[in-house]
């Protein structure tokens, strides 16, 4: 029997829907058979910016070191202290497969990640052409400000400064007396 102390973060909006998440979350674990929880301790949901951060501190119970090195790699706890035994013997074959199941859920997170890396990339370049076409149609109305663009895009000032010197370096708009206008300079 392994005895363990673990704390188990969570963050998000609304308060109400972190806490339910949570305890949630804590429900499952004492569904699973292998992970007996012994104690729980929950902390009030604190709110940071926009978003609530919420942990739990569990005392948990394995029965093996393989269910525990399986409950850390699904639970992703932010620390785990071992309170008992004082010493483990751990047999090769079973440190193998807790290794090769490591690297598996490794492989997958990291495929995962390569995925929403490139999906996120063609959304950027989306999101890049659509501001790009809403400025083009302001632009077609003749010269305008940074902040009559604001106006007639809806993208916030600071941003849209940022994209429409983008813009200039790409010799797409031309900043003239305060005023953009389209590559050539034309009113359209």
């Amino acid at each position: 029997m392994i005895l363990v102390r673990t704390i188990i973060e969570m963050a998000g909006a609304p308060k109400e829907h972190v806490d339910k998440t949570l305890h949630d979350f804590v429900k499952s674990i004492k569904d699973n058979h292998k992970i007996k929880v012994k104690k729980s301790d929950y902390s009030e949901p604190e709110q940071q910016d926009k978003m609530f951060n919420q942990f739990v501190e569990l005392e948990l119970e394995a029965e093996e070191l393989y269910d525990l090195v399986i409950f850390c790699m699904e639970a992703m706890p932010s620390s785990i202290e071992i309170l008992e035994p004082d010493t483990l013997h751990i047999d090769y074959k079973d440190l193998t497969d807790m290794l090769n199941d490591l690297q598996g859920k490794l492989h997958t997170l990291d495929m995962k990640l390569k995925q929403y890396s490139a999906q996120n990339r063609i959304l950027e370049d989306n999101v890049k052409t659509l501001a790009a076409n809403c400025v083009g149609l302001a632009l077609a109305k003749g010269p305008r400000s940074a902040e009559e663009l604001e106006k007639d895009t809806g993208i916030p000032l600071d941003k849209l400064t940022a994209f429409l010197s983008d813009l200039e370096k790409e010799k797409r708009v031309k900043l003239e007396d305060g005023n953009y206008t389209t590559k050539n300079g034309s009113k359209n």
